[in-house]
C-alpha cells in the first residue's frame, strides 16, 4: 500500500490506464484472438473472435483462452450466469481443451465457479457466485459505456487539483454537476482531505 501527497501517485503507477484497461469491453490477447465482455442485468456473455488469430494450435489457443477468461472473471468480479461463445468451428479437442483448461484455472478460485457444460446453442455455461458489484459497476456509468461515472471522475479530478494548483491562493474546479454532486455528498471526506493538503478551500463551480 503506497500513500500519495501530490495527486502524483495513480500517473506514477499507471493505475487510470491499469483501470481503464481492466474495464474495457474488449480484450486483445497475444497472438491476435480477442475477449469481448458484456455484462447485462441478467448474465455476462463472452466472445471468443479469433477471426485474427495467428495461433496454429487450437488447442493451444483454447488453453490460452481458458487462462485469460479465467483470469478476467476473477479480476472483474464476474459473477451470476456466464456464457461463452466459443467458435464452433475450432475442433472438438480444443473445445474439450477450453474446458478442461478452465477447470484447472478455477481451481484456486475461492468463489469456486462451476462449470455446467455446453448448452444446445453451442454456448460454455458457468455460474459463479455474486459476493458484490462488478468492476464495471462500481468505476463505470449506469450504462456500462465507456464513460467513468460521477465518483471516479472526481476523484480524479482531485488529484489532478493536487497536482496542478500549486501555489494558487483560491484554487476552483470547474465540473460537470454530478462531479461537483459526488465531492459534496459521499465524497466529502476526500475533498476535506484535499483543501488540509491545500491549505485553502476548493471552489466547485
Amino acid at each position: 500500500i503506497h500513500e500519495g501527497r501530490d495527486g502524483m501517485l495513480f500517473r506514477a503507477r499507471d493505475l487510470d490506464q491499469e483501470l481503464a484497461r481492466a474495464t474495457e469491453r474488449r480484450v486483445e490477447l497475444h497472438g491476435g484472438a480477442a475477449l469481448v465482455i458484456d455484462e447485462t442485468e441478467a448474465l455476462v456473455a463472452i466472445d471468443v473472435d479469433i477471426a485474427r488469430a495467428t495461433m496454429d494450435n487450437p488447442v493451444a489457443l483454447a488453453n490460452q483462452v481458458a487462462t485469460e477468461i479465467a483470469r478476467r472473471i476473477r479480476l472483474r468480479r464476474l459473477a451470476g450466469q456466464i456464457l461463452i461463445d466459443f467458435p464452433r468451428s475450432g475442433s472438438s479437442d480444443a473445445r474439450r481443451a477450453l474446458v478442461s483448461g478452465l477447470e484447472q484455472a478455477f481451481t484456486h478460485d475461492p468463489d469456486q465457479p462451476t462449470l455446467h457444460g455446453w448448452t444446445r446453442g453451442g454456448l460454455l455455461e458457468l455460474t459463479r457466485p455474486r459476493r458484490g458489484p462488478s468492476l464495471v459497476e462500481i468505476f463505470r456509468d449506469a450504462n456500462r459505456t465507456a464513460s467513468f461515472n460521477a465518483t471516479t471522475d472526481a476523484l480524479e479530478a482531485l488529484r489532478r487539483v493536487l497536482r496542478e494548483t500549486s501555489g494558487i491562493a483560491h484554487p476552483r474546479l470547474i465540473c460537470p454537476n454530478p462531479v461537483k454532486l459526488a465531492l459534496q455528498g459521499p465524497l466529502r471526506a476526500a475533498l476535506d482531505e484535499v483543501e488540509r493538503r491545500l491549505g485553502a478551500p476548493l471552489a466547485l463551480e
